[in-house]
């Protein structure tokens, strides 16, 4: 068996090819995840060029796809990061082959990776299990949120009547979907923008290739297997809430969440997931994926979750001029002095979230100056 590994412009590759990838998509088992579709990353080549397709054969069989961020130095990162939830190589059923194996096959030098699929397989800095939090709609939405108040009974009391009341003091609670005409997705954008800066972190939506990425996705079909979806709460005709997601087929995940902070004492996320869980079991969604289990208040809507890896991997066969860097620096996140350590972690995390988003050295140069400032203030 001969095995042939290329890396190739995700802009360069046809329809014909696309299609291939989607095939062997479906073949993957715990592939289902929207951030996993082709169409994903199809969306994220039209306005980031660094975007690339690791792919492997056997023989003339395709048997892993990769999208792929790829750097000048050949570090890469999810296509789409810091905004691809899920994350991870498509490997056919039968493959020996790893995500570590894949980068350094692929010429590559590493690859920071968050909510993997599956693991490295191989040599990793850094590795850690992570849980996402699911609802299973395949017995309804009623049976569904019948069982999550039998099991929550005072949290779903108290959002009842919470409901109630924003009904009372501002008029009829309602969940619409919002098409691309709608000015909602700008005013949610601008919600969680006041929101970042208020919790002193990285405005991830800043960069111009964020936002056409998500108003792109915004007028894709839905009547396509692949779609963006943004809901809207409002109360008596009132912007209260709104969620925008991804869905591929039966699966829809919540991806940019946000509501008005004058709404806050309602609980508006908490009454915006009540009403949209039967709003979107009717549309024939089956698993709604409320992402990272970090938030507590997600687990009220759980009734599943699904574990992944974030691990950042090196390639074997080769080096980098940050290599001893990097290694120096794992050594201390995982065997150094308590506070040293969570300090250097919550930084390594921040820079890579910098350095996915900011596709111009002005912009990982500001960000990180400002990250630095937040983790050692002056004086």
């Amino acid at each position: 068996m001969r095995e042939t590994f290329q890396l190739v412009e995700a802009a360069a590759l046809s329809e014909r090819d696309w299609q291939s990838l989607a095939r062997l998509r479906a073949a993957c088992p715990g592939c289902e995840s929207p951030f996993l579709d082709p169409g994903f990353a199809r969306a994220v080549a039209q306005v980031r060029p660094d975007t690339f397709i690791g792919l492997a054969f056997e023989d003339e069989t395709l048997v892993a796809a990769w999208p792929l961020q790829v750097a000048r130095d050949g570090w890469t990162r999810p296509a789409g990061a810091p905004f691809a939830d899920w994350n991870g190589p498509l490997i056919a059923p039968g493959s020996t082959l790893t995500p570590a194996r894949l980068i350094d096959a692929l010429g590559l030098a590493g690859h920071t990776g968050s909510n993997m699929t599956c693991r490295p397989g191989g040599p990793a800095l850094h590795e850690e299990a992570t849980r996402s939090l699911v609802t299973d709609l395949s017995a309804g939405a009623r049976a569904t949120l019948d069982g999550l108040a039998r099991h929550h009974p005072r949290h779903f009391k108290k959002l009842r009547r919470l409901g109630r009341k924003l009904a009372a003091d501002y008029g009829p609670v309602t969940l619409t979907r919002a098409g691309p005409e709608s000015e909602a997705l700008g005013r949610l954008l601008d919600i969680k923008r006041a929101q970042l800066v208020r919790s002193g972190l990285h405005d991830v939506l800043s960069p111009a290739w964020v936002r056409a990425l998500l108003e792109s996705l915004h007028q894709t079909r839905t009547g396509s297997d692949f779609c963006a979806e943004l809901f809207v709460l409002e109360a008596g005709g009132e912007f209260v809430a709104a969620e925008f997601n991804l869905r591929s087929g039966p699966v829809m995940h919540g991806w940019l969440a946000g509501y008005e902070p004058r709404f806050a004492a309602y609980s508006p996320g908490h009454l915006l997931v009540m009403h949209l869980l039967p709003e979107i079991a009717a549309r024939g969604v089956v698993e709604y994926d409320a992402g990272t289990a970090e938030h507590g208040y997600k687990d009220y809507f759980a009734n599943g979750e699904r574990t992944g890896v974030s691990a950042t991997l090196f390639a074997e066969s080769r080096r980098t001029a940050f290599q001893p860097v990097r290694h120096t620096l794992h050594r201390l996140e995982h065997a150094g002095p308590g506070v040293l350590a969570r300090l250097i972690g919550r930084t390594r995390r921040r820079l890579d979230q910098i350095c996915a988003a900011e596709t111009s050295l002005r912009g990982r140069t500001r960000g990180t100056l400002s990250a630095l400032r937040r983790f050692f203030p002056a004086g």
